[in-house]
């Protein structure tokens, strides 16, 4: 494994047209209180992303998003071309990808091969919930699983 530490990989927080692009990201972990849990590669918190043509491998969450997690109270986000792979959310949402979206929060996710994640509850390849608005377009999802035993 990686880096054990509290926040993941890559952390973005209170941010404005921030682009990630042709990052690799792999076998980090995070852990500890529920908030500081999610996002085992990348977290973003409340900022307008680009998440672009990056790999996202390997990655551990303690809670949610083993891959990336995305809470995006009215912010929005483009998640696109991306290799998410072998990524875990041990107890909660998300394998690959978890996002909380608020009233004004929005996400396009499109493009993306998203394989073989796994989530303890709901969402092993993709989780996304909320209020706000948001597009899932032409990905290959496979190979991905929920489970109690995924941790």
């Amino acid at each position: 494994m990686g880096v054990l530490a509290v926040v993941p990989n890559i952390l973005v927080t209170n941010s404005t047209n921030v682009v990630i692009r042709n990052n690799m990201v792999f076998d980090n972990v995070t852990q500890g209180a529920f908030d500081q849990a999610n996002g085992g590669g990348l977290l973003v918190i409340d900022s307008s992303v680009s998440i672009l043509r990056n790999t996202i491998q390997g990655n551990f969450a303690e809670y949610s998003g083993g891959g990336l997690f995305l809470q995006l109270t009215s912010q929005s986000a483009t998640i696109q071309y991306n290799l998410i792979l072998g990524n875990t959310a041990g107890t909660s949402n998300g394998g690959g990808v978890s996002v909380r979206l608020g009233p004004a929060g929005s996400v396009q996710i499109a493009n993306n091969q998203v394989l073989s994640n796994g989530a303890a509850n709901s969402g092993g390849g993709l989780d996304v919930e909320g209020s706000g608005s948001g597009s899932i377009i032409a990905n290959t999802i496979e190979s991905c699983y929920t489970d109690a035993s995924a941790e």
